[in-house]
C-alpha cells in the first residue's frame, strides 16, 4: 500500500503502522499548511521536497 498523509495527530497513527510495516505501507508524499510540522515530517520518511505540499490542493494537482 503506498500512503499519502498529513503532518498532523492522524499521521502519528498511520506512521507508525508505515515503520512497523514497510513491506505493507510506505509514506510517500505529505502535504500539511504548517512548514515545521511538514519539514519534520518529510526530513523523518526522507520523502523528496518535490513530493511536500502545503495543501492538500496542491497535492492534487501534482502530476
Amino acid at each position: 500500500m503506498t500512503a499519502i498523509v498529513g503532518a498532523g495527530n492522524r499521521s502519528v497513527v498511520y506512521s507508525k503502522y508505515a515503520l512497523q510495516h514497510p513491506d505493507r505501507m510506505r509514506i510517500v508524499a505529505v502535504a500539511d499548511p504548517d512548514d515545521v510540522r511538514r519539514r519534520g515530517f518529510a526530513q523523518r520518511f526522507e520523502i523528496p521536497a518535490k513530493h511536500c505540499f502545503g495543501s492538500a490542493d496542491e497535492l492534487t494537482i501534482y502530476r
